[in-house]
């Protein structure tokens, strides 16, 4: 499939590590006794239950016409029978009431008894079905309608340590096609989740593979404002955010898993400590093409990025790097140009008021792209000129 680096455009080398029962007429070995004419046996008619005397640890034996006491917090959604329901004066009082997706309680005011009655058409609910949007009440019943779904495709990649022992990562670290990891929606009434694929994970790098190791495909409500979240729980990884996006059919989402001991190398290159509390920001500037027999065909270098509002924490910091020497963090003609940038310690920001970030190139038109932070994480901005 995709044999590029989605942060470097280099191919890198992946280094891999490897009960008894009685007989018929009695019990055996005792005679039957015959007990004679008269033994004093009582006959049953003359026996009452009071003349019987309690067997010791039986306690008092329940009525059978008894009812059950509950809890003082939990009622029976009807009152058992010839037990006048409670009286109600507002429907607070109603609360008892078990009801309905499309059922309210309300108190009868004539008898001060509580009543179940139809919510109001065009109220919310939910049918049950995971294939039905925007279920509404209508006559007392909840009823929605086929959801307009499309199905976004991406991929995520996963980045490693491989010699991280200085300033200097030149061949320092390793990316592989990520297999096997969550990806999860955020921002959905209903969050959907999905889990990328294994298949060649072993042999991705491969000419003419064709892999889709990393790969993973999601059915979102059309038009849904929303991003993704990748997460590899217990292995050292950074969680991965990818921008806010507008699900469509063309919709394609690049993620990224970065090993924390990378993150500290690299930052560890520019003299950054990170903070508790805030996220990290990491881009390229490209072309994208989810299609072709590589994912970044063409990189775009020169470019200047803009992340609005403007972040003024005093440890903040900002800077393009070449991927081959991290330390050079000026943005310069090298080969590849310089397509990536980095931001460490960016302050939460939600997706309901994002940040953005703008491209300024003498050639290239760019879009705004929207996106997020969570503390600690890293959102992954693939940022790719206008068609």
């Amino acid at each position: 499939m995709r044999l590029l680096n989605p942060w470097t455009g280099v191919v890198v080398t992946v280094f891999l590590v490897f009960n008894g029962c009685g007989s018929e007429g009695g019990t055996p070995g005792i005679d039957a006794v015959d007990p004679g004419p008269d033994v004093g046996m009582p006959d049953a008619q003359d026996v009452s239950p009071a003349d019987i005397p309690a067997e010791e640890g039986l306690g008092d034996i329940p009525d059978a016409d008894a009812q059950p006491e509950l809890p003082p917090d939990v009622q029976p959604d009807t009152p058992p029978p010839d037990v006048p329901a409670p009286e109600c004066n507002d429907a607070g009082d109603c609360g008892w009431l078990t009801l309905g997706p499309c059922e309210e309680a309300a108190c009868n005011l004539d008898t001060h008894r509580c009543e179940k009655v139809a919510a109001k058409d065009g109220s919310s609910c939910d049918d049950g079905d995971p294939k039905t949007c925007s279920d509404t009440c209508q006559g007392g019943k909840c009823q929605g309608t086929p959801c307009n779904t499309v199905t976004v495709h991406g991929v995520v990649w996963r980045y490693s340590c491989m010699f991280c022992d200085g300033p200097d990562a030149e061949g320092a670290y390793y990316l592989e096609p990520a297999g096997g990891v969550g990806v999860v929606t955020v921002g959905l009434d209903e969050e959907v989740s999905a889990t990328t694929s294994n298949d060649q994970c072993d042999t991705w790098w491969e000419p003419g593979s064709n892999a889709e190791c990393g790969e993973f495909e999601i059915e979102v409500p059309a038009g849904a404002s929303l991003y993704l979240r990748t997460h590899e729980p217990n292995m050292g990884f950074i969680d991965g955010l990818g921008p806010v996006f507008t699900a469509n059919a063309d919709a394609f989402q690049v993620l990224v898993l970065v090993q924390e001991k990378l993150a500290d190398t690299l930052m560890g290159a520019w003299d950054i400590d990170w903070s508790d509390g805030k996220g990290l920001v990491a881009g390229i500037t490209a072309v994208i093409d989810p299609d072709g027999p590589t994912l970044f065909p063409e990189f775009v270098g020169g470019a200047q990025v803009t992340i609005a509002p403007l972040v003024e924490d005093p440890d903040y910091k900002f800077v393009y790097f070449d991927s081959k020497n991290p330390a050079n963090t000026t943005l310069t003609a090298t080969d590849p140009e310089q397509p990536l940038f980095f931001a460490a310690n960016v302050p939460p920001r939600a997706a309901s008021d994002p940040y953005h970030a703008n491209v300024a190139h003498e050639t290239y038109p760019f879009g705004d792209t929207a996106f997020v932070v969570e503390p600690g994480t890293l959102t992954y901005l693939p940022m790719s000129p206008k068609k």
